[in-house]
């Protein structure tokens, strides 16, 4: 199986297990994901005068007010501490066309309310266009990580 991230191509012949390969790609993808932040419920985000998330590189993310509004607008109020954000566009290999996976029933619904979709469920997958539509609605509210399944 090929696994492809950042440039680096690492092929798997016949399913051959390759410990020192596999130690090597998730290394990479958790260096892929180190700005990935530690995710807050909404209802923490807005208690805070200034709400920010901290990555896991240890740098502040700041999350737009006007955002959390946005969201909390969608989410019903009791559903404020359960829904954490940022929102996680999660890119994996699965895809041979850009698209990505976003889970959980508040953050799908987030989604799918700002597109204007009918897409339901608790994981939903969205295209290119729809992923730059969300991106440029929500900047501060969702984040891409990287995942990668390893076959054996």
């Amino acid at each position: 199986m090929n696994y492809i991230w950042g440039g680096l191509d690492v092929i798997m012949d016949r399913g051959e297990h390759r410990p020192g390969i596999d130690r090597t790609i998730m290394n990479l993808v958790r260096n892929m994901n180190a700005h990935v932040p530690l995710r807050r419920s909404l209802k923490e985000l807005l208690r805070e005068r200034r709400p920010y998330v901290t990555g896991r590189d240890g740098r502040r993310q700041y999350i737009s007010r006007d955002e959390l509004e946005l969201i909390s607008e969608i989410v019903p109020i009791e559903e404020w501490g359960r829904i954490r954000l940022p929102i996680l566009l999660e890119m994996t290999t699965e895809f041979e066309e850009t698209a990505l996976w976003v889970r959980g029933d508040n953050e799908c619904r987030v989604v799918q309310r700002v597109l204007g979709t009918r897409k339901s469920g608790k994981k939903i997958v969205l295209y290119l266009p729809e992923i730059q539509r969300l991106r440029r609605r929500l900047p501060t509210t969702t984040q891409y990580a990287f995942y990668t399944h390893l076959n054996h």
